[in-house]
């Protein structure tokens, strides 16, 4: 800002001084004088160069009565034309060299970074306001619409609180796992819940993340697309009821650097399309990130607590009214599935497909879960779900009127919950985890990441719930190794 002050000030000065060294001299056989009138009705002056007119006209009257003086005293002709030469290429340089400099350095110093789909506006680092700017994280810009997509990464529950935060130098840097095209953080991207209205534990869990070295370092070299889930919503199991919903929005989206006041500005929640490649070329990924949080219904509580199945909530058959998403959410999701895509990912913060618990999931509401799934089924291309929130990670499966659908939890980076935990004295998987006929393997319960990888030559997808951190003991780094996957034709 400073700088750009400067420059609005300085240059009206030297263009009119540039002006006035011309005007002083008379008209040479390829040089014209530039009148001083035009250059004062093109630059009509702000607050600040008015406020210089009077040093401006002194010093205007000074270098001009100098002029005619030095010519009245020249009695040497060609000195005075080899003095007028000189100052007409000074005159020239600064002209220039003002120019190059504006190029360089525009006077809004702010640009715009379209990424494909509907989703977010970046604002260069530099010129960045808002708490976090102190932070000056450089976030990677997202792949250009075109680009082919062939690795994704994704995960959810990142405690910032945890150090050293493994996960993200295991993305950046390991050699089981190389580098990703793009992360998507699917919620509970940092714990702070908010306990006043200024959600101030909210803004100092961004800040310890921020001041992660590893995490500085990944966001970086890897684009980002993220999503809320309660934690950085500010309340836990948030719904439409969270009173602290458009503050914890607002605090996501100067984190992330997006730009609220774009297409983000008439939208209830943080939800965003993105579109990868060419859909006539056989390689267009989609990626619709949901927000299940900003608009959501409570769910019904459970008449037996801790029973399985029924932890904390059950099935409302009932009240077929409740949301999921806001309409204004569903009537953009039906757009977005009504474009063509070979591959397309819906990320959910909350499980979609499970069926065998009574936490937060779409079971709880089943009419919008078969809403979803209707809109799947009549969609051009493969879709997959990633999911998180459960501290647990694993793969399901349904078939959809005839179309096999699957969906990937990883959850999560930092706290997974392993056998036993919680009092649970159970000593297996098989007493451990819920039962859930549509989950593929055993629950992951060491800290975890997702993996999407799309064979475009073989047209197989193969998902995988891979190891954030080295095995402890092992000689070998195992960490980014796969745990468990399953792959997929399209």
């Amino acid at each position: 800002r400073v700088k750009q002050k400067v420059r609005r000030c300085a240059c009206p000065l030297i263009v009119r001084q540039i002006t006035i060294l011309l005007q002083t001299m008379p008209q040479l056989d390829t040089f014209t004088a530039i009148p001083t009138h035009n250059i004062e009705d093109q630059s009509i002056g702000t607050e600040e160069e008015n406020d210089n007119d009077e040093e401006i006209f002194e010093i205007e009257e000074s270098v001009t009565q100098r002029a005619r003086l030095n010519d009245a005293k020249s009695d040497n002709p060609s000195a005075t034309t080899r003095a007028r030469d000189t100052l007409l290429l000074i005159a020239t340089l600064a002209a220039l060299l003002i120019i190059i400099i504006y190029i360089k350095n525009p006077l809004d110093p702010k640009t715009t970074t379209n990424n494909s789909g509907d989703g977010n506006d970046s604002s260069d680092n530099n010129s960045r306001s808002g708490i976090f700017a102190p932070l000056n994280l450089t976030y990677k810009s997202l792949p250009d619409p075109s680009t082919t997509l062939t690795k994704i990464a994704f995960g959810s529950c990142s405690k910032q609180t945890f150090a050293p935060h493994p996960q993200w130098e295991t993305l950046t840097l390991n050699k089981q796992y190389t580098r990703p095209d793009l992360l998507i953080l699917a919620g509970d991207n940092v714990y702070g819940d908010c306990v006043n209205d200024t959600c101030t534990a909210l803004k100092e869990a961004y800040f310890d993340l921020g001041h992660h070295a590893s995490f500085v370092q990944m966001v970086n070299e890897i684009p980002i697309l993220a999503t809320l889930d309660d934690h950085d919503y500010g309340v836990g199991d948030a719904t439409k009821n969270n009173p602290h919903k458009d503050l914890a929005r607002g605090l996501f989206f100067d984190f992330f650097q997006l730009n609220e006041s774009g297409q983000y500005a008439d939208r209830y929640g943080v939800y965003q399309a993105r579109e990868f490649g060419d859909y006539d070329l056989g390689n267009l990924v989609q990626i619709l990130v949901l927000d299940t949080r900003y608009s959501r219904d409570e769910f019904l509580d459970t008449d037996e607590h801790m029973a399985p199945g029924k932890e904390e909530y059950v099935p409302d058959y009932d009240d077929k009214s409740k949301r999921m998403l806001g309409d204004d959410q569903w009537i953009w999701l039906e757009e977005q599935m009504a474009r063509p895509a070979n591959v397309r990912i819906i990320v959910s913060s909350i499980q979609v497909l499970a069926d065998g618990h009574g936490w937060e999931c779409w079971r709880m509401l089943p009419y919008e879960r078969d809403r979803l799934y209707d809109l799947i089924h009549g969609s051009v291309g493969s879709s997959v779900i990633v999911s998180g929130d459960r501290h647990v990670g694993g793969i399901y499966s349904k078939e959809v009127n005839g179309t096999l659908l699957l969906e990937m939890t990883a959850s999560s980076w930092t706290h997974t919950i392993p056998i036993g935990a919680f009092d649970s004295n159970c000593t297996s998987s098989k007493e451990c985890d819920e039962v859930d006929e549509r989950r593929m393997f055993d629950l992951v319960r060491v800290n975890h990441f997702g993996s999407i990888e799309i064979d475009w030559q073989n047209l197989q997808i193969e998902l995988a719930l891979r190891q954030v951190a080295a095995t402890p003991g092992v000689f070998n780094d195992d960490s980014g190794s796969v745990i468990q996957s399953y792959s997929l034709s399209f």
